[in-house]
This record gives structure tokens, sequence and C-alpha cells, in this order.
């Protein structure tokens, strides 16, 4: 109980920086193409982004890896780069939360990545890169022990 109110504590803490972005609240689509070749994989995310801070969530769904459905939900809390051109936003940050194959595996870690907001409209394009620790490679083979994972993912996102 103590942990959540301390996390609780510095999310509303985060929230208190909020600036005067017009949209702050994004939402996206994701894809990993590097990973077509194992078959289609699409993942949903919501984030609430301020001028220096943001924080979200994402749900990934990869309907037959390794002839297992894998899912991923994931929250993300981290701080934004402005470019002085506004039309990009370079951003920095951690994760955390469970892949579901078939029972929750927890996972965690870092992400970084680059958003071109596509000129008047609210909508961005963007790529980002995440380099998690892994629990779930029992699944994969009775063997396999907790590992680091690369990922590479494109985004489609509006602003609103």
């Amino acid at each position: 109980m103590k942990k959540l109110i301390i996390v609780a504590t510095i999310l509303f803490s985060i929230n208190s920086f909020a600036q005067d972005l017009e949209n702050k609240f994004a939402a996206q689509i994701i894809t990993e193409p590097g990973a077509y070749k194992d078959g289609v994989n699409v993942g949903f995310g919501i984030e609430y982004q301020m001028t220096t801070f943001y924080t979200g969530a994402e749900v990934f769904i990869f309907p037959n890896l390794n002839g297992e459905t894998y899912t991923h939900l994931i929250g993300k809390v981290g701080i934004n780069f402005r470019t002085r051109f506004q039309d990009f936003r370079i951003f920095i940050g951690a994760q955390a939360g469970n892949i579901f194959r078939p029972s929750p595996s927890p996972t965690v870690g870092i992400e970084a990545g680059l958003n071109f907001n596509i000129p008047n409209t609210n909508f961005y394009l963007g790529l980002a890169n995440s380099y998690n620790y892994r629990t779930d490679g029992k699944y994969q083979e009775k063997n396999v022990k907790e590992y680091w994972q690369y990922n590479l993912a494109a985004t489609f996102g509006i602003r609103f």
C-alpha cells in the first residue's frame, strides 16, 4: 500500500507540471514492422503529453507469435524534449507491465523515440524503440531464462 501511495504521489506531481500544450491527450496505433515475418501485430496506446513530461499505457497484441497469442499491457512515464521547430517531439522514458502468454509475466524497460507532427493537423507519425527485460521466455522453450529484448515500433497518432 505504501508503494502505491508513493507511485500515485509521483504521478500527481508530474501532472502538476502540465504546461501550455493545447492538445495533451494522444491516441496511437503501434506496429512492429520488423516482426511481420512472424505475423501481423498491432498495439493501441494512450498518452497524456505535457510540455515536459508524459505518462501513458499501451496494449499490444501479436496473435500468432511462435504458435501462441502474445499480449502485453504496459504503463509508461517519461520526459519530452521539444525541438525549437515544434514539429518534432523527442521522448525518453521508463515502462513496466505484464506480458500475458498465457499467464502474466512481468516486464520492465526503457523507451525512446521521435514523433513528427504533421503540420496544420493534430496527427503525428513516430518511431520508438524499447529495451525490455522480459520474463516470458519459459513459454517459448523450457530452459529459456529471463532476457533483454530490443523492439522497434512505428506509430500513427492523433492529439485531442
